[in-house]
């Protein structure tokens, strides 16, 4: 299985961490979480930003506060849906400035692109994780068909139902 896959499924888990449900599926959940944890810790590890570069990321969104387009109030305009700022009247400055910010900060930059490059070359890795499989019947029936894709894509359902028993059809 690959790493993107642990990822998905990890999501996942800890989105229904908190959802009531019969004991089996609250087991499989909790089980496989506890499965999870130190592959998804070491994944989160080799992704964490290092201070250098959290302090260019900071300089960064200051940046983009001081040139960001303003409401008549003078408040910044930014858009939470696609969590960016609208930036068309002082575009050219921003640029300008950010152009120098990533000059002064290249070697961080630099070392950040690696590190991205290593962690998304080992989320494609197949690795071999033993995990909690639950049978389909003991899965709730309100479960949202994204969720039992993820669990279905990590190989953790168990068809026992009589369609899947079913041979013919």
């Amino acid at each position: 299985m690959k790493r993107r896959t642990l990822l998905d499924l990890w999501n996942t888990i800890m989105k229904l961490e908190e959802f009531k449900s019969n004991i089996k599926f609250s087991y499989f959940i909790a089980r496989n979480k506890m499965l999870l944890k130190k592959e998804i810790e070491l994944l989160m590890e080799v992704q964490k930003p290092s201070d250098d570069f959290l302090a260019f990321d900071n300089k960064r969104v200051l940046l983009l506060q001081k040139y960001a387009d303003k409401d008549k109030n003078g408040k910044t305009q930014f858009c939470t849906q696609s969590n960016q700022y609208f930036l068309t009247t002082n575009r050219e400055q921003f640029e300008e400035e950010f152009s120098k910010l990533r000059e002064e900060y290249k070697d961080v930059l630099d070392i950040r692109d690696k590190q991205m490059k290593t962690f998304s070359e080992m989320v494609e890795e197949d690795i071999q994780v033993q995990l909690m499989k639950i049978k389909l019947s003991h899965l709730p029936t309100e479960i949202e068909p994204v969720v039992l894709n993820v669990f279905m894509e990590a190989d953790l359902v168990e068809d026992d139902s009589e369609m899947g028993n079913d041979k013919e059809g």
